[in-house]
């Protein structure tokens, strides 16, 4: 697998386009400096989902996507030990923890999802 960032962001678009709809940057990103990366950005999404990629364009979040070297299982045991949880996707909002898929639809049902967004600075325009 090619890791040079352009080829990653080309194999992005050809797969699943609607990825790449409200990314403002990506990251290749290993388990050393984990933290510190996602306490960088208002949003981070570790690995995607098609349930979490279309709730990017619903709600216009602007986000960090973060791309694994390898196969990626450096990353989920980092995640594991810091956040309990080693499956992908994995959401980041203004460096806290929100969970995974299931997490972050339960948060958007209830309306508690785009208040958070919008406190970290993470909704690129009017949400409907």
């Amino acid at each position: 697998m090619n890791l040079e960032p352009n080829s990653i962001v080309l194999n992005i678009a050809l797969k699943d386009p609607i990825r790449l709809l409200g990314m403002v940057g990506f990251i290749v990103c290993g388990s050393i400096g984990l933290r510190r990366r996602v306490g960088q950005h208002k949003c981070m999404v570790l690995g995607m989902s098609e349930n979490i990629s279309t709730l990017v364009v619903k709600v216009n979040i602007a986000f960090v996507f973060c791309i694994f070297p390898g196969d990626g299982s450096d990353i989920q045991a980092a995640l594991f030990e810091w956040t309990g949880q080693r499956t992908v996707p994995n959401v980041f909002i203004g460096g806290k923890h929100i969970g995974g898929c299931d997490s972050t639809m339960a948060l958007h049902k209830e309306g508690k999802l785009v208040p958070l967004l919008t406190e970290a600075g993470a909704i690129t325009k009017s949400s409907v």
